[in-house]
């Protein structure tokens, strides 16, 4: 018998690790950040749990390995009931991940790390 889904996603998983500043500095200075979130994005990330409102079954098939990161997007999904048995374990492997530097009027920098990522 062939196994049926109502919704698998496939896809990028992304990390970004926001970091607020009241204004955005020059080279060589220190800046007191105000405020710092994490979120997990890419459309893995994001339309997983979207999809989770839709109270259907619902899998995830990425390439994750056994860092933080890695950890964080999969707790993410799991959190909101989204099957993740099919993400494929590569200890090479982990998110997209980016740091961004927002100051108070949202202008923003990325720097940005996706020589983790592993799409084959």
């Amino acid at each position: 018998m062939t196994k049926q889904y109502d919704v698998l996603a496939i896809g990028v998983a992304a990390v970004d690790d926001l970091l607020y500043v009241s204004s955005y500095p020059p080279p060589n200075v220190k800046v007191s950040v105000t405020a710092r979130e994490r979120h997990g994005v890419g459309r893995l990330a994001q339309q997983s749990p979207q999809l989770a409102l839709l109270k259907d079954e619902r899998h995830n098939c990425a390439r994750l390995g056994e860092d933080d990161l890695s950890i964080y997007i999969k707790r993410r999904l799991q959190q909101c009931h989204v099957d993740t048995t099919y993400i494929i374990r590569d200890s090479e492997a982990a998110p997209y991940h980016s740091s961004i530097v927002v100051d108070l009027h949202g202008n923003r920098n990325v720097f940005y790390d996706a020589s983790m990522f592993q799409g084959r």
